[in-house]
């Protein structure tokens, strides 16, 4: 117990003086009680995975991760011809997207910089502008200001109205629409989880196409590790469960990878934040109702990974691990989705009747996988889902 001179409690002796001293000297006090930086032993700034982190390590930590997912395309004097090497970069102007793009560019200048002028890959950005309303979009200025900052790579901003598929399949289909219709106007018959899986088709394939013009071998993604887990379980719950295999184990023969799928999407605000990153996100979000019963299956998804990656982040990654895991369907396949370009296993529709108790229309479905099938339910004629009188499904089921 401290003893206390006798001019009262409002006055402190010599030990308490020191007491103090030591406190204010100590380093693990002036940065929050964090400590020292566990790798240079600097004061810390932050802490991740139970480890202390300066702003140095933590940018080199977050990097190494980056780097060891591409380390496919360092500099390779063999190569007779290195500048055939093309990415392109899924641009979305979010903060994961983002964050890859400094982290992909610093890599091209660290490589300049050790390899006399050498580079192993040239980068390209594409970003899809989804606003309807061009005057509400700031898609064209941001890219405008990457360009003056990062003048290694070559951007480019296309709108989603470019895809124009869906909406000829959609004709083909049914009677949806009619061949002049836009991209938004069919869009907008859909359901808002419809509307959302389909934005996220055309915009693959307009990433896809758009790589193949530019000769890029190899796209890039700035998926984090909590959205592949969110794209693990909205795939599930809207019938693409078949394509997590595919589309989120990444390999060079699908074409693309994700250099950041080994990150936390808390990890990766943190490096925008120190790098300074953060000026150049999009402004623009699409409103989300706050009924949770008007919401999409990917909007509740991610507000469960939110909360989830706050308190248990092992979850996480245990869901991609576990997603890791699983192999393609061995079910027979008939042809490929004309939509989406999954395959069509054999037994979709007879497997649809067993679950459902309105089975869709059998025209032409075969030709969809059951993804699109539940996509274009209640949207084009003849992949209608029909729903019968509440009363006459209870008859059925009377004793």
């Amino acid at each position: 117990m401290i003893r206390r001179s006798n001019l009262g409690h409002q006055y402190l002796d010599r030990l308490d003086l020191l007491l103090i001293y030591s406190y204010m000297t100590d380093t693990s006090n002036t940065n929050g009680g964090i400590g020292p930086c566990k790798r240079c032993k600097e004061p810390a700034i932050l802490v991740s995975r139970g480890e202390s982190f300066c702003r140095a390590c933590f940018i080199r930590f977050v990097q190494y991760r980056q780097r060891k997912q591409m380390e496919q395309f360092k500099v390779d004097y063999k190569t007779p011809n290195p500048e055939d090497q093309h990415i392109l970069l899924a641009l979305s102007l979010g903060p994961s997207s983002l964050a890859l793009l400094d982290m992909a560019i610093d890599t091209i200048r660290l490589m300049r910089q050790q390899h006399r002028g050498r580079q192993g890959f040239y980068l390209h950005g594409l970003h899809i502008d989804e606003c309807p309303d061009p005057e509400e979009s700031d898609a064209k200025e941001l890219i405008a200001a990457l360009g003056e900052t990062y003048p290694e790579c070559e951007f480019a901003c296309l709108p989603l109205t470019a895809a124009k598929s869906l909406a000829s399949e959609a004709v083909e289909i049914g009677q949806g629409g009619s061949r002049g219709e836009s991209v938004f106007a069919l869009l907008n018959k859909m359901t808002r989880t419809s509307r959302q899986d389909a934005s996220e088709l055309l915009k693959k394939q307009l990433i896809e196409s758009f790589g193949k013009q530019k000769g890029c071998q190899t796209v890039i993604y700035g998926h984090s590790q909590t959205r592949l887990a969110e794209l693990i379980i909205s795939h599930t719950a809207k019938g693409r469960g078949a394509a997590v295999p595919r589309d989120i184990n990444q390999t060079l023969e699908n074409g693309y990878i994700y250099p950041l799928r080994d990150l936390l999407r808390s990890e990766i605000s943190i490096y925008n934040g120190l790098k300074e990153v953060t000026r150049f996100v999009s402004q623009y979000k699409p409103r989300v109702p706050a009924t949770t019963k008007l919401q999409s299956i990917d909007e509740l998804v991610n507000q469960y990974f939110v909360s989830v990656e706050e308190g248990f982040p092992s979850v996480v990654s245990t869901v991609v691990r576990t997603a890791g895991k699983l192999d393609d369907s061995r079910a027979p396949v008939v042809a490929s989705c004309s939509v989406c370009g999954d395959p069509v296993a054999a037994d979709t529709l007879e497997w649809t009747k067993k679950i459902t108790v309105c089975p869709p229309t059998e025209d032409k479905s075969a030709q969809l996988c059951y993804g699109c099938i539940v996509m274009f339910r209640r949207t084009v004629g003849s992949v209608n889902w029909p729903r019968y009188d509440k009363n006459e499904l209870l008859k059925e089921f009377e004793l």
